[in-house]
């Protein structure tokens, strides 16, 4: 289907507005869209960064950025959100076109900042729409930075036809007391140790989940029925339903820098668990127990197995969360639906995807035997580091270095850990 008419179709169904909100034509040489979502952001920090990019045709890009309340909102974000529609700049030192778009007085149940990261995709795939090209739609948030080739290595990156990627990123570490660099330095060490234990166990999609840090294809976003209007999480439902699609990458290439300040405008993310490990609600210096990722490796290293129901061998962990979950028998309706081997594979990575992972590791007594990050990485990942802050050196090395695609629907390469 051509990107237009699957626009057209795709803004019927799926769309939160129906009609574009940016006037002004699309550049011919349109490739990329950079998103950004808005509420009550300075943006100052983002534009300039943005700005100090290195881009040789600046036409190529665009930014799109969605300020957006809900109706009830109150009085004085309303007020500087209007201020910054008009005051925004339109286009930045380096030739970017930049697109306020205004979001304002959104229903209240579905208001944050999935419905606006929403918004602004949709904006971009009506953008592509117009020029029948199936460009590339980058996700940034308004406190981030990133480093000077970021522009410049997404070109590169719509270039190579991926349909999704999650790019790689690093919490800045400068100017933090003490304690907040704890924090952040652990919280980081839980998110890369979940990703590459992930890896470490066969797990098809063990990519980064961020939603400051991910692209995807115009066609393959429209295809999955669009963002999700998630108050918060919407990165990882978005990912989870765009994995499957094959071609997706990690991007190591260039850098995002999301902002670590404390936060509770989300249910959760870097902001709020800066919260949580202040108030001693969320210790992110323990990390998921490794026994739970080699019992998933040996669950998925012997699918023949699973395909045949044959649960002799299976892991007592996984025997208990499909108990405690009732999805036994989803499993064996899989089977059922499946004619062979191969056909059963993929749908299974269908159905187990990142919410049921994150049950299995939620659902186990093991959990409750969580380690420290330099036991728990050293034990599964043999890291050698002894202390919190050369073992994120270390696992963010790792990440930067190891070559993770999907080429085809379930299939990635094998772990270089």
């Amino acid at each position: 289907m051509e990107v237009s008419a699957l626009e057209s179709a795709y803004r019927k169904k799926f769309a939160f507005y129906k009609e574009p909100l940016i006037c002004e034509a699309p550049s011919g040489y349109l490739r990329l869209c950079v998103v950004i979502p808005s509420y009550n952001e300075n943006l100052e920090f983002t534009l300039q960064s943005l700005s100090e990019c290195e881009v040789t045709d600046a036409r190529e890009v665009e930014v799109i950025i969605v300020l957006n309340h809900s109706t009830n909102a109150p009085e004085d974000i309303r007020n500087y959100h209007h201020k910054q529609a008009i005051e925004l700049p339109r286009k930045l030192s380096n030739g970017l076109v930049v697109h306020p778009v205004v979001a304002f007085d959104l229903p209240a149940k579905h208001a944050g900042v999935g419905l606006a990261r929403k918004i602004g995709m949709d904006e971009a795939t009506f953008r592509f729409g117009q020029l029948e090209y199936d460009g590339l739609i980058v996700c940034l948030d308004g406190d981030c930075t990133v480093s000077v080739n970021y522009l410049q290595s997404l070109l590169t990156a719509e270039e190579q036809h991926y349909k999704g990627l999650s790019i790689y990123y690093e919490h800045p570490l400068n100017g933090l007391d003490d304690q907040h660099v704890k924090a952040i330095v652990n919280y980081e060490i839980f998110l890369r140790f979940y990703a590459q234990g992930l890896q470490w166990a066969g797990y098809p999609f063990p990519f980064q989940t961020v939603g400051s840090s991910m692209a995807a294809r115009a066609t393959a976003y429209m295809r999955v029925g669009g963002m999700s209007k998630r108050k918060a999480g919407e990165d990882f439902y978005f990912l989870h339903k765009l994995f499957p699609q094959g071609l997706f990458t990690a991007w190591p290439h260039c850098t995002v820098y999301p902002s670590a300040r404390i936060s509770k405008r989300v249910p959760f993310g870097t902001g709020k668990a800066m919260i949580a490990s202040k108030a001693g609600e969320k210790d992110y210096g323990r990390l998921y127990h490794p026994q739970l990722f080699r019992d998933l490796r040996l669950w998925l290293l012997d699918l023949k197995e699973v395909y045949t129901l044959n649960s002799q061998s299976w892991p007592e962990t996984v025997h208990h969360f499909l108990e405690q979950q009732y999805w036994r028998a989803d499993l064996q309706d899989l089977t059922l639906r499946s004619k062979t081997y191969e056909q059963f594979k993929r749908n299974f990575y269908f159905w187990l995807d990142g919410f049921k992972i994150l049950r299995f590791l939620h659902s186990n007594p093991l959990l409750i035997k969580d380690v420290d990050n330099c036991i728990g990485c050293s034990e599964l990942l043999g890291t050698k580091a002894t202390n919190p802050y050369d073992l994120l050196m270390e696992l963010r090395k790792r990440e930067k270095e190891a070559r993770l695609v999907i080429f085809d629907t379930c299939v990635c390469e094998p772990s270089s850990i």
